[in-house]
């Protein structure tokens, strides 16, 4: 993707079908990322509530 002022996009670019599949890539991708933070330690219940919030 890359980046365009508000005014000069271009709906014809991109399907909504698209933007659909590169979000949940993108989802699935952090959700893998978060999964494999540690989360032991001092800091642990704060790790895991950052993740469950990113998590939505």
């Amino acid at each position: 993707m890359t980046t365009q002022r508000p005014h000069n996009l271009d709906p014809t670019l991109c399907s909504a079908a698209t933007i659909d599949a590169r979000l949940d890539e993108t989802l699935a991708w952090w959700e893998a990322w978060s999964a494999a933070t540690a989360d032991s330690g001092p800091y642990a219940a704060q790790v895991r509530a950052r993740r469950w919030c990113s998590r939505g």
